[in-house]
């Protein structure tokens, strides 16, 4: 009879409108092709999921105009229906550009208008919604325009507090300032806090900079926010990205540190995890005084780390870090136990740049991971090499020697990692879509919310690339079955 019903399984898969993988407890369904890096963004950029009644509404790069080595792509959107299984219209809803940081997030407002944001690296962003009621429509002609900013924004990210629509972003470039936009419930107007969250620089240490993330908390009432710091060294000083650890010049791909600010949405005040109220906006030395949860050391990351709230309603996180040397990592569960600050470890992976994601399912802690073989570095006398034939001051451009344009913010397999405590922790199983192999590598995973901001525990989505001479991508679609 199981093997009856198994049969059937595949037969209706195959008339479904996306390809699947379909396991024993887990199926995953692909979306969308021709993306660049961050066809999906990391957790510094969200979301790029949201899922009301059946339908799941989607946004990602793709569509690739150009075949080079870093293509331009379109925002793309879409839609999942999760009763048929199948993906509806897809369209563009803007100019292609080479530009990554460009991915669209998505969110729907109170009136059940689907916004999508997109454009916004330094820029104001193009800021779009719907003309109807939780439908995405089929073209640019269903769509007006809204304006979040007058001001250029990094790294928008949605989420839907006690008190209104919130927007967390960075305030223009690489060393300015972190702050957020909240709309209160049924008004049509953003408003940007009156301080900043941080902005590390203003107290003398010359252009150094932060990479964010955050949660709201349960409630919806606090902001938990993690943040890891670095020189962003605009004059290119190779002295001055000298780490004593490794006893290696690195660059700004390398971030330091772990900190954690909480701030009171109705208030506006802020607090460091022992209460401690923090004056606003949070300096370098504030920070390594009130703020650092972990002083790494020399030990370093790409990615701020993800933030959940544990069983004890404290913000924990998942962190992943340089170890014995610049190019072995290890992924730590960072949790509040025993009136102290425990990092236990999970398991190895293969770049700092390793987007995975965490949550809790029936009391136990599932951790989604990015893992694989040693990603191949450049040394550094090679990429200085590169920088000067080609008459390049920008340091960005030693990372996409790292084995390559797509592969220079990590990729991997995907594992699924369980523990009942946080210290303890065993592997479960490995994610594999259909259609891909080990020459295939996936980043970026996102659980899907409601647009209610409420986490949806069965469903979440990544991208993937493969090393073919055409670098198929495609982005996925994980659901439990």
């Amino acid at each position: 009879m199981k093997n009856k019903i198994f049969v059937a399984t595949i037969l209706i898969a195959f008339q479904l409108n996306a390809q699947s993988t379909l396991m024993s407890n887990y199926t995953v369904y692909s979306f969308g092709e021709g993306g660049n890096l961050k066809m999906l963004y990391d957790r510094r950029q969200r979301p790029q999921a949201i899922k009301e009644g059946n339908e799941i509404y989607l946004v990602y790069n793709g569509n690739r105009v150009n075949n080079g080595e870093k293509p331009k792509t379109m925002p793309i959107i879409t839609s999942f229906n999760l009763k048929t299984k199948t993906f509806g219209n897809s369209y563009s809803l803007g100019s292609p550009s080479s530009d990554h940081h460009y991915c669209p997030i998505i969110w729907a407002d109170k009136e059940k208008k689907i916004n999508v944001f997109y454009g916004a690296h330094n820029s104001q962003g193009i800021h779009l919604i719907s003309k109807k009621k939780l439908t995405i429509g089929k073209s640019l002609d269903d769509w007006e325009k809204g304006t979040f900013s007058e001001n250029p924004v990094s790294y928008p990210s949605f989420s839907v507090s006690a008190f209104g629509d919130i927007i967390y972003f960075r305030n223009g470039g690489h060393i300015t300032n972190w702050t957020y936009a909240l709309k209160k419930h049924y008004e049509k107007v953003w408003k940007k806090t009156d301080l900043p969250t941080t902005d590390l620089d203003i107290s003398g240490m010359f252009e150094w900079s932060s990479y964010h993330s955050y949660i709201l908390s349960n409630d919806k009432k606090f902001m938990h926010i993690a943040f890891i710091s670095y020189d962003d060294n605009k004059e290119n000083n190779p002295g001055r990205y000298f780490n004593e650890r490794y006893n290696t010049i690195v660059t700004n791909d390398y971030k330091y540190n772990l900190y954690y600010l909480k701030i009171d949405l109705q208030t506006q005040s802020a607090y460091n995890y022992l209460g401690k109220p923090i004056k606003l906006p949070v300096d370098l030395n504030t920070a390594n005084k009130d703020c650092i949860i972990w002083n790494t050391e020399g030990r370093a990351s790409g990615i701020p780390p993800q933030i959940i709230e544990d069983k004890n309603a404290n913000p924990a996180f998942l962190h992943v870090i340089t170890e014995e040397n610049i190019n072995e990592f290890q992924y730590y569960f960072v949790h509040f136990l025993n009136k102290k600050w425990v990092k236990s470890p999970i398991r190895s992976s293969n770049h700092q740049w390793n987007n995975s994601d965490i949550i809790l399912k029936k009391n136990r802690y599932h951790a989604y991971l990015i893992t694989g073989d040693r990603v191949i570095k450049t040394p550094f006398d090679d990429a200085q090499k590169f920088l000067n034939q080609n008459g390049l001051k920008n340091w960005t451009k030693i990372n996409e020697l790292n084995g390559g344009y797509m592969d220079k913010h990590g990729g991997g397999e995907i594992e699924e990692w369980i523990s009942e405590d946080g210290v303890n922790w065993n592997f479960h199983k490995k994610i594999v879509p259909n259609n891909t192999s080990s020459e295939w590598r996936f980043n970026n995973i996102q659980f899907i919310k409601d647009r209610f901001g409420n986490q949806i525990k069965d469903a979440f989505i990544f991208y993937g690339w493969n090393n073919s001479k055409e670098r198929q991508t495609s982005g996925f679609l994980y659901l439990d079955n």
